[in-house]
């Protein structure tokens, strides 16, 4: 249950959220229909909230938040972003979205009211942005972040709809992706056995696990007896600061291990230890410390590439190679859902529904032999 505090009169509430969120809230008089207007906020901690809580009342004071004509999008956009975006979603997934409220949105429609932006608007925005040849996945993000910050100012009172619901998404070309044959992942891996990373790659290659995962594993999540791995955080880069977060769709997933990567693993363990190095994480740099992500492309991942004349794949598309090299050997979909940690079967069938022909070949290998 949410943890109210005691408040003066005026103060605004402030609690703690089933989320364990803090929050607070000022009323600004009352809508038409007699129902208290009310502008939320939030925060890591009651004083962060209350400190916001007081810009709040502030701008009211000042009549900024009490006439929404005077709102414009670049104003909404930098209050919704701080109060409601920041608190809710990943770190690196905030970034993305001032990046593209920043850099898209703005320099659009930064400068209309909040209160007279129309369907048109946004179409007009989508129809400037691919004249300035920014690609439908930035058009995409634009809409779906304004579509989010609008349903926020609908709850707030400050608009009557949301015109984002009178627009077409913009529409993004499936991506495609490369992968490795087997013969190709065989010659990767056997490219990669000198490399200090060699037990990363193999767990990439066979269990699919995302960079930010491997990244942030620690010798905890592994038991070399039992053949298990848990996965259960990711440490990604933000703008050159490491930091450690939840898995994506936030799914923890235990892993049984195959030989081939429990061997590398005890290995790759006995190495570090030769060389001095004591880190809680499985793979770190040669200090012990977190890997970034562009040295490890630059000095490791491309090199190794090279070295095997292979594609120029992303290192993601290593996660891509071993769900299809799975599907090829006739595993079931709702077993590399698990592995994969995919949040549900659709989103496993429609990534791979295209390699799902591979499945088939012992099939037309067999009428091939009746009728040859």
């Amino acid at each position: 249950m949410a943890k109210r505090q005691r408040r003066s009169k005026g103060d605004g509430a402030v609690y703690q959220n089933a989320k364990g969120i803090w929050t607070g809230y000022v009323t600004l008089g009352n809508a038409e229909n007699g129902r208290p207007k009310r502008r939320y906020v939030y925060g890591k901690t009651s004083a962060e909230v209350r400190e916001k809580l007081d810009k709040l009342r502030s701008d009211a004071r000042s009549g900024l938040l009490c006439d929404p004509s005077r709102i414009t999008i670049k104003q909404f956009l930098a209050d919704w972003l701080e109060t409601v975006a920041r608190p809710s979603i990943k770190p690196s997934t905030y970034i993305r979205y001032e990046r593209i409220v920043r850099l898209y949105i703005v320099p659009y429609l930064g400068g209309f009211q909040l209160t007279k932006l129309t369907p048109l608007h946004i179409q007009g925005l989508f129809v400037d942005m691919r004249k300035d040849g920014l690609s439908p996945s930035a058009q995409e993000s634009a809409f779906v972040i304004l579509r989010a910050a609008l349903g926020t100012a609908v709850k707030w009172a400050l608009v009557p709809r949301n015109v984002c619901a009178a627009v077409e998404k913009p529409k993004v070309p499936k991506k495609e992706f490369q992968v490795f044959s087997p013969e190709e992942a065989k010659r990767f891996l056997d490219a990669a056995k000198q490399d200090r990373y060699y037990a990363l790659y193999v767990l990439a290659l066979t269990m699919g696990i995302r960079q930010g995962e491997l990244f942030g594993l620690t010798w905890r999540d592994l038991d070399l007896g039992k053949g298990t791995i848990r996965v259960q955080r990711t440490l990604a880069d933000l703008n050159g600061t490491l930091e450690v977060g939840e898995t994506k769709n936030k799914k923890q997933r235990g892993l049984l291990l195959p030989k081939v990567a429990l061997e590398a693993l005890r290995i790759h363990k006995a190495e570090l230890l030769s060389e001095g190095i004591k880190s809680d994480l499985i793979f770190c740099d040669t200090q012990g410390g977190p890997i970034r992500r562009n040295n490890f492309s630059r000095r490791s991942f491309k090199p190794l590439l090279k070295k095997a004349k292979l594609p120029n794949i992303r290192f993601h598309d290593l996660r891509h190679t071993a769900a299809t090299l799975l599907l090829g050997e006739q595993v079931q979909e709702k077993v590399i859902q698990e592995i994969l940690g995919h949040s549900n079967i659709k989103v496993t069938m429609d990534l791979y529904a295209h390699f799902k022909t591979w499945m088939q070949r012992p099939a037309i290998d067999k009428m091939d032999a009746i009728f040859a």
